[in-house]
């Protein structure tokens, strides 16, 4: 079985690259959607906007690496839909970083290791 791998941080960290460091993977592995066949999902946080009830989305993302900006710091939303896609994407990300191998943060391009190695 693959590794889970869950890469986190700011907008703008270059937490892709450094996805593609750590895996030794290529651009021709990454997608936006954790259903289609890539190792690699970027961009996590778009998806799951879009998806926040799909039920099997924390199964599919095994194996894979889940790169997703955090989206918990800073100012508070006005609207409250964007409060509640706020509030379900950190639950859903403390969901996936307890059943991943290896979680990393990233800032300003470095990565630091949270769960792993």
């Amino acid at each position: 079985m693959e590794k889970t791998v869950l890469v986190i941080g700011g907008a703008f960290q270059d937490k892709l690259n450094a996805a593609l460091a750590y895996s030794h993977l290529t651009m021709e592995d990454v997608g936006e959607n954790p259903y289609e066949n890539k190792k690699i999902i970027n961009n996590f946080q778009n998806y799951f906007k879009n998806n926040m009830n799909d039920e099997g989305l924390l199964e599919k993302c095994r194996g894979k690496i889940i790169i997703a900006d955090e989206v918990g710091c800073g100012i508070i939303p006005l609207e409250k839909s964007d409060r509640v896609y706020r509030e379900a994407l950190g639950r859903f990300l403390c969901d996936l970083a307890a059943i991943s191998d290896t979680v990393i943060r990233v800032t300003c391009g470095i990565p630091t290791f949270i769960k792993g190695e």
